[in-house]
């Protein structure tokens, strides 16, 4: 009995101390817990400070920028007042230049070469910041108010982040054609929203006429039936003929002002860069760094950025050096491989031309005189009609896919110094090359949307409508006019569709083929020239289908938008890029503007006689 009492009792000294225990360690606990929560409040204290002095700092920061362009005003008050001192106010300028120290010059060839940069990488605020600079326009007001609007402008247009992530990593080259197809996006969102203004009008007025076209879900071809041609009426001729020219107008005066701007931009900046040419490679080799980095990401795209920039320049000063040694021999003998490369070219082009011109009004005769030819032949007579109707097609399709490598051998033949000329050389014999077809479509549809085109005895030898025109198709439009819009605006969609599979396809085949053979994928070269090429073919379509579909223009800008994104991927994913001078084609869209603007003026004139719109409401 004791021994029991005894175990009882050390049972119970036992769960007294490991209660104690327990009590002590929760103790512990409480006490560390608190201490945290503590810790917690003077990390939400210091978070709340932090906050505040952010907010006080961006107050200062406002405060600041208030106070720099107080200081511009300032100056530009004081540059029209002593402008207008006479000679004393002459003598005072001319004491204050004398006056300027290094640090002023330094900071003004610091600017020009930030503005430089901006100007190359499409940065639109920075190249306005520019303009103000160098051509000393700061002092009218109104410059002042386009400079503000340019840069408000360059920050809410989309892409910019892209175009300086481009250029940091690729080089002012290939960033200068995605600066040019951002502003080719600017551009068209302008028109979209002239475009929506217009499609609101016309609905509430076809709301107000009571059709049912505006709530169904009916399509003339791929156009929705409410925005179709025959959807206007008469008492709309004006204001549709007014909208078409109006933002065609847009277009030429936009490309026209970048063009003399930029132009003028450079011719500064040739005059700054010839000044400062015995240091160039100091400041490209020696100055590498930028403080205003924040990642490890763009540090390294930078670098590779300085990398093309340096190879670009030895490549300059060697070819520099290689042409200012040449001798009279070889000057001649070089002047004539390129009298004879341009002679070659143009015979390619007019027989390439020729060939598919002949093939496009002859397709009937050249199918029907192959087909009776392969009815001879036994073992292919059951094909013979499939073949004879795809044999023009295809030798027109082989034409227009050897005519580059043709242009690039006489171009390689012709021995171009810069690597700049060369790539301007091939893109506008590629683009010649290439825009036949799409003048050929604008102008079958053309002879589809105008019965009476090319109808007098005089255009009989030249043209046979019959095999270039379309054919109109009555069950599915109730319009000429309807069926050469929707097929136009079908070339659009397709050209974006099939542009972009094809380009991926090759891409990702030629990735696939080194992986299964094991061999290492040699990413291909982006080049400049064929992108532009394709770029300016695509606009060539958008300004033919124009006249006939101008709503279209609501959808052209979301495809260029992913266009450009489409772009940039295969650029960053698939390809590389070896450094070239920048490339700017706005001169050369300004000409594609004008070409298909001439090719689409007999829609204009069509669009514009009352007769049109009677046609489009009455049986075809």
């Amino acid at each position: 009995m004791g021994l029991v009492v005894e175990d009882e009792r050390i049972r119970r000294e036992r769960e007294d101390q490991e209660k104690r225990r327990q009590k002590q360690h929760i103790d512990r606990l409480a006490k560390q817990v608190k201490a945290l929560m503590e810790r917690v409040y003077e990390f939400r204290e210091q978070a709340a400070r932090a906050k505040q002095e952010v907010a006080s700092q961006q107050e200062e920061n406002k405060e600041l920028k208030m106070r720099i362009e107080q200081m511009r005003e300032d100056h530009s008050e004081m540059m029209v007042a002593q402008a207008r001192g006479g000679l004393t106010g002459g003598i005072n300028r001319a004491n204050a230049r004398d006056s300027k120290n290094t640090r002023d010059r330094e900071a003004e060839m610091r600017r020009r070469r930030l503005a430089k940069n901006a100007l190359l990488a499409g940065v639109v605020e920075e190249e306005e910041d520019l303009v103000i600079t160098l051509e000393g326009i700061s002092t009218s007001s109104l410059a002042q108010l386009s400079g503000r609007f340019y840069r408000w402008l360059g920050k809410k247009l989309p892409l910019g982040a892209d175009v300086r992530a481009i250029q940091a990593r690729y080089g002012s080259a290939v960033a200068s054609y995605f600066h040019f197809y951002r502003w080719l996006v600017g551009t068209y969102i302008f028109i979209a929203s002239l475009s929506l203004v217009w499609i609101v009008f016309h609905v509430l007025k076809q709301v107000n006429q009571g059709s049912a076209s505006v709530f169904s879900a009916s399509l003339v071809g791929i156009i929705p039936s409410f925005l179709a041609y025959s959807s206007f009426d008469s008492s709309n001729r004006n204001l549709y003929a007014i909208m078409v020219v109006l933002t065609t107008t847009v277009q030429v005066v936009s490309a026209t002002v970048k063009w003399i701007r930029e132009d003028k931009i450079r011719k500064e900046l040739f005059i700054v860069d010839e000044e400062q040419k015995h240091v160039q490679f100091a400041k490209t080799f020696l100055v590498g760094w930028d403080n205003s980095l924040s990642n490890q990401q763009e540090v390294e795209d930078y670098r590779l950025s300085n990398g093309l920039a340096a190879a670009n320049m030895l490549a300059e000063v060697s070819q520099a050096d290689a042409s200012a040694t040449r001798s009279l021999d070889d000057k001649i003998w070089l002047y004539s491989y390129r009298c004879f490369g341009f002679a070659l070219y143009v015979g390619v082009q007019m027989a390439a031309w020729a060939a598919i011109i002949f093939l496009t009004a002859e397709s009937d005769n050249v199918a029907s005189g192959l087909a009776q030819q392969l009815q001879s032949v036994a073992w292919i007579s059951q094909a013979a009609a499939v073949i004879s109707t795809s044999i023009v097609p295809a030798t027109v399709t082989v034409i227009n896919a050897i005519m580059p490598i043709i242009i690039k051998a006489i171009t390689k033949l012709e021995k171009w110094d810069m690597e700049r000329t060369v790539t301007y050389m091939l893109t506008i014999r590629m683009f010649l090359a290439k825009i036949l077809n799409a003048f050929i479509q604008a102008l079958s549809y053309l002879l589809l949307a105008d019965p009476y085109l090319f109808a007098g005895q005089q255009y009989t030898i030249i043209i046979n409508r019959g095999r270039v025109e379309q054919n109109f198709e009555p069950s599915g439009f109730d319009c000429r006019l309807d069926q050469a819009g929707a097929g136009l605006f079908q070339l659009v969609v397709t050209e974006f569709v099939f542009s972009k599979i094809i380009n991926y396809a090759t891409l990702r085949a030629a990735q696939v083929k080194a992986r299964y053979s094991k061999k290492l994928f040699v990413k291909p070269e982006f080049e400049v020239a064929k992108r532009m090429v394709g770029l300016l073919y695509f606009q060539a379509l958008i300004l033919a289908a124009y006249p006939f579909f101008p709503m279209g223009t609501v959808f052209v800008a979301p495809f260029l938008i992913l266009s450009f994104k489409f772009e940039k991927k295969l650029l960053t994913a698939f390809q590389v890029y070896r450094p070239l001078s920048e490339l700017d084609m706005t001169k050369a869209r300004i000409w594609v503007l004008v070409v298909m603007s001439g090719v689409g003026s007999n829609g204009h004139e069509e669009i514009c006689r009352d007769t049109s719109f009677r046609r489009c409401h009455s049986t075809v």
